[in-house]
């Protein structure tokens, strides 16, 4: 039976429910299943990974990990960890190594439609291969939320890093810049994933999102939109045309804040995208298990560690993340974001053309135009019953049609 946990998203001003439904790694079988292990213990074995699981283990995140963001730094001047927590220490180190050897991957429980799809397809194909991925950066999410309800704070609660907030009397100023809706929930923070009463696990799946920024260089997203739909993105963006963007149902995206890097969500390169493929498929280090040929090409070994993959001027494919996740068409789950509101950034609304997150005037002078018609969809216009219920049918779509192929299948 399945794992199910129920949320709700808003689209233009109404809710739709959604639900996740889970199933664990170990009803797979079979090589997909040792595939699957490999690639997981591959990346649990990056310093990314250790340096990430640590951090939240530990309870709050080191000094460097905070100043490496586009937006939305969470600790202020002033704050301690700044100057002392710079490293983890020997107890968090030994703790983080007892749970990886305790704990059974295949016993965590991910979306039963990519575990459907994934030990459908034929190792090798393009579809084993985006599903691989999508398992593994579901994985990495799912321990982060492990490890953060079952096991962090690891430091006593009263630490004072834990526990340190502003000066009431000498940082109004601090406050105002910094924390103006309050002292943050969680210092582990994805400025574009917080929207934790929607989520199905809350609070934890903002930490689940920030670890898979921090471990593989940014959150893994997908090209959601139906075969049978246009070629199109920004389907609401009238009277301005949607952006022509060809799907491509193996695109793997990022979405990254990290300094540097464009606060967009981008498509990762041909060669990015073979690079971490190839590190999941590596056997040189940590698989008792023979991989297929055909699945994996014999001169990708030994693998260099590519974690955190992180995108530069070359990543040409971007898409605003300020548009909700159905009119972009690209995401992994419905429930990620909540649309802006009166009060939101939105990075578009500039004056000053924005050379570093547009490839081209054309297409910085096309998000600046979507950024008004945006507001104009906030405060001028009516919510479109059709369109909406065509989305509610949509984001249950794919899973039900999947279920009722696959629900003969023993997976056991």
């Amino acid at each position: 039976m399945f794992n199910v946990k129920k949320s709700k998203v808003r689209y233009n001003g109404k809710e739709i429910r959604a639900s996740r439904k889970l199933l664990p790694i170990a009803r797979l079988h079979g090589n997909h299943r040792d595939i699957l292990l490999n690639a997981l213990s591959n990346v649990l074995d990056s310093p990314a990974a250790r340096t990430t699981y640590g951090q939240i283990l530990d309870g709050v995140p080191l000094s460097d990990e905070v100043g490496d963001v586009y937006e939305g730094e969470v600790v202020c001047p002033g704050h301690p960890l700044l100057d002392e927590h710079l490293e983890l220490s020997a107890d968090v180190l030994a703790k983080l190594d007892e749970l990886r050897a305790s704990t059974p991957l295949d016993d965590f429980q991910v979306d039963a439609t990519t575990i459907f799809e994934y030990q459908a397809a034929s190792p090798g194909s393009r579809a084993f291969q985006t599903r691989l991925i999508e398992l593994v950066a579901r994985t990495v999410h799912a321990i982060a939320i492990w490890i953060f309800n079952n096991y962090s704070p690891l430091r006593p609660k009263d630490d004072r890093l834990l526990t340190w907030r502003p000066d009431k009397d000498g940082s109004e100023r601090i406050r105002k810049y910094f924390y103006r809706n309050g002292y943050p929930p969680t210092l582990f923070v994805h400025p574009w994933y917080k929207a934790y009463d929607q989520y199905p696990d809350g609070l934890a799946d903002g930490v689940g999102y920030w670890a898979e920024d921090r471990i593989f260089g940014g959150v893994v997203l997908f090209d959601r939109r139906p075969q049978e739909g246009p070629d199109t993105i920004y389907r609401t963006s009238f009277p301005y045309d949607p952006v022509h963007l060809p799907k491509r149902a193996d695109a793997i995206y990022f979405h990254t804040n990290a300094n540097g890097v464009t606060y967009r969500i981008y498509r990762l390169r041909d060669e990015q995208r073979q690079q971490l493929l190839q590190f999941l498929l590596s056997t040189a280090a940590t698989s008792a298990s023979p991989i297929t040929p055909s699945a994996v090409p014999s001169e990708s070994f030994p693998t260099p560690c590519p974690l955190p993959i992180r995108g530069d001027e070359d990543n040409r494919v971007r898409i605003d993340p300020e548009e909700s996740v159905f009119d972009r068409g690209v995401y992994r789950d419905p429930w990620e974001h909540k649309p802006l509101v009166d009060g939101d950034t939105d990075h578009r609304w500039r004056d000053v053309q924005d050379t570093f997150n547009f490839v081209s005037e054309e297409e910085y002078h096309d998000a600046f135009q979507r950024a008004v018609q945006l507001r104009k969809r906030y405060y001028d216009e009516e919510v479109d019953e059709e369109l909406l219920a065509r989305v509610a049918e949509e984001n249950e779509r794919r899973m039900e049609e999947k279920y009722r192929e696959d629900q003969n299948t023993d997976l056991s």
